[in-house]
Order: structure tokens, then C-alpha cells, then sequence
């Protein structure tokens, strides 16, 4: 017994970055099992989720109201009914195809282990390997207690994927404010107008990202978790893809589930960012004013589009940007380099 734990002691001495690789894999395994469907912490963030859109219930009138007074109705898109719909619907369906494919692996998973015994006792035994952490907790078992949990899955499943709807719809409305009153101000290029004229593009404008800013203040939390969110099982679901491959069906789930995952992520990153990149595409038609028409209000509408940032924010931590999409890449790419890295150390 000392001389094992002196070999220990030993061990730990002469390989910390061995003990740090096992530790940060325990941690890993802990929070996302996808064999085991211990997954904690997406009902965590499910109901996090769910708490922040009920926040954001109390501040939507005034939002209303900004968007009322701000007087920005000529440069809504006639067609955001039809995109915003279809969005939805597409997550929406897509998020229901995907549930169902996950079930139908943890089925076929309990199928193939008591494929000669399928009785009531093989419905509690999908439950443990769907919703392990339940029965980590000791809670009792019913039918009713399991058709119950998988309610609430279903019903989390669908909470996560409207607040990517949710940012996607107020990400085109934003971004329609402003690309239409792009057009306005580059059909302004090289025209002879009266100050007045510049003026009161640029109080559209200012009202355009003021209206951004006050979207921002209250869906940035939203945004913040649900980039993390999706960070974190897109990573997930692509190491278990590369470095757990267990039967046609498992591949097959991982398959479709990294798609649809990664997908859904960056359409959001994506056209969220549209806001941002629309906000500085009028520069080089101000720059290009006629000598007769440039004054005062056009200098002051160039010093106010490049000295300002107008973006949707993630808690103010970072501007979703196309820069924040090349840094989310990078992330996830060093992210399965290290996991692997220590997964095949583990091994050796």
C-alpha cells in the first residue's frame, strides 16, 4: 500500500500535464455524455434560457414603443413576414427531426443490448440511458414520471431552438432598417442636395442605431448564452463524431446532429453579423459626395458611422461581427485539436 501510493506521489510529480489531461477530460465526460444522455447542463441552459425570455416579456412594450417613435416604417422589407416565418418554421422542424433521430438512436441503443426481453422493463431501461442525471438524483420511477421528463425534453428542445428564431428574426428586421436606408443614401451619390437633405439621412440613421442599441440592451444576455451554448455542444458533437465511433446508428445521429448543430449556429452568427456590415457600407458613397453638396452634416454622418460600433452584443463582451465567426472557427478547431491530443495520450 505505501509503495503504491509513493508510485503515485511519484506520478503525479513527474507527469503533472498527464494528471492535467485526466482532469480536464473527467470534467468534459461529466458535463456531456452523449452515449450515456447525461446532459445536465442543456437543461440548465434550457431553463436559463427560458428565465431570460420572460425578462425580456417585461421589456417588450417599450420596445414597441421605441419602434413607434422612431418613425423607420419606409425601410421595413415588405417580404420580413415571409422570412421570419419561414425561419421559424424551418428551426423549428429541423430541431423536431433531430429530437426524434436522438430518441431513435437511444432506442435502437437499448434494443440492441435486450433485444430477447422488450417489455415495460426495457421502457426504464431508454430512461436511464436517455436521462441518466434523473436517476443519478434517485428519483423515483413511474411511467408516468418518464413520459413526464420526456415532455419536458421535448419541450426544452424547442425552447433552445426558438431563441435562435428569436435572434434570426430580430436580426433581419435590424439589418433591414439599415440596408434599406443604404439604398437611400447611395442613390444620393454624386447628386447636388441641400444640406437639409444630408441631415435628416443622418438623423434616419441615428435613430436606426439607436433602435439597435435598445434591441441589444435587452436580447444581448439571450445572445451571450446562446453563442456559448452552441459553442459548446457544436464541439461536443464533433469530438464524439471524430473520436467515438460505437455502430451505424450512433454515426449516423452524430452525423445529422453536427449538420444541423453547426448549421443552425452559424446562420445565426451569420445574420447577425449582416447588422454590422450593414451599418458601414454607405462610407464610400459619403466620401464621394459632389464638392457642392458636401458641409458640415455629411462630415459629421462620416466621423458618426466610423466612429461607432453598431452591432448586437453578447452581454457587451464581444460585437457580432464576421470577425467573431473566423474567431468562433479557430476556437472550435483548436478545441477538437486539444481533445484529441489528450484522448490519444489517455490512450498511450
Amino acid at each position: 500500500m505505501l509503495g503504491s501510493l509513493s508510485y503515485h506521489k511519484y506520478y503525479r510529480k513527474r507527469c503533472p500535464k498527464r494528471e492535467i489531461q485526466n482532469v480536464f477530460m473527467e470534467i468534459f465526460t461529466m458535463l456531456y455524455n452523449p452515449i450515456g444522455g447525461g446532459v445536465s447542463i442543456y437543461f440548465t441552459i434550457c431553463f436559463i434560457t427560458n428565465i431570460l425570455f420572460v425578462r425580456l416579456s417585461t421589456k417588450w412594450d417599450h420596445l414597441l414603443d421605441l419602434v413607434a417613435t422612431s418613425e423607420l416604417d419606409e425601410y421595413i422589407d415588405s417580404s420580413m413576414k415571409f422570412k421570419c416565418n419561414f425561419v421559424t418554421v424551418a428551426i423549428m422542424s429541423f430541431s423536431f427531426v433531430e429530437h426524434a433521430i436522438q430518441k431513435t438512436f437511444k432506442i435502437l441503443m437499448v434494443y440492441n443490448c435486450h433485444w430477447s426481453d422488450i417489455n415495460l422493463h426495457s421502457y426504464q431501461q431508454y430512461l436511464r440511458a436517455t436521462y441518466t442525471y434523473a436517476f443519478d438524483l434517485n428519483l423515483p420511477y413511474s411511467i408516468g414520471f418518464g413520459i413526464l421528463i420526456q415532455i419536458l425534453s421535448l419541450i426544452a428542445s424547442f425552447i433552445w431552438s426558438y431563441s435562435h428564431a428569436f435572434i434570426i428574426c430580430i436580426s433581419f428586421y435590424l439589418t433591414s432598417i439599415l440596408e434599406l436606408l443604404n439604398k437611400k443614401i447611395i442613390s444620393c451619390e454624386g447628386k447636388d442636395l441641400p444640406p437639409s437633405h444630408w441631415r435628416a439621412l443622418r438623423e434616419d440613421y441615428n435613430r436606426a442605431t439607436l433602435l439597435i442599441r435598445s434591441f441589444d440592451d435587452v436580447i444581448n444576455s439571450i445572445m451571450f448564452i446562446v453563442t456559448a451554448n452552441d459553442l459548446f455542444f457544436v464541439c461536443c458533437q464533433l469530438y464524439y463524431l471524430i473520436g467515438f465511433l460505437i455502430g451505424y446508428e450512433f454515426i449516423v445521429y452524430l452525423i445529422i446532429s453536427v449538420i444541423f448543430y453547426t448549421t443552425r449556429f452559424f446562420s445565426v452568427l451569420l445574420i447577425a453579423a449582416k447588422i454590422h456590415t450593414a451599418s458601414l457600407v454607405v462610407t464610400p458613397s459619403l466620401y464621394n459626395v459632389a464638392t457642392s453638396s458636401y458641409c458640415c452634416e455629411v462630415q459629421r454622418f462620416i466621423e458618426k458611422i466610423n466612429g461607432d460600433t453598431v452591432a448586437l452584443t453578447g452581454l457587451n463582451f464581444f460585437y457580432t461581427t464576421r470577425d467573431l465567426i473566423l474567431s468562433v472557427i479557430g476556437t472550435i478547431v483548436t478545441y477538437e485539436l486539444v481533445l484529441l491530443q489528450f484522448q490519444r495520450d489517455q490512450i498511450t
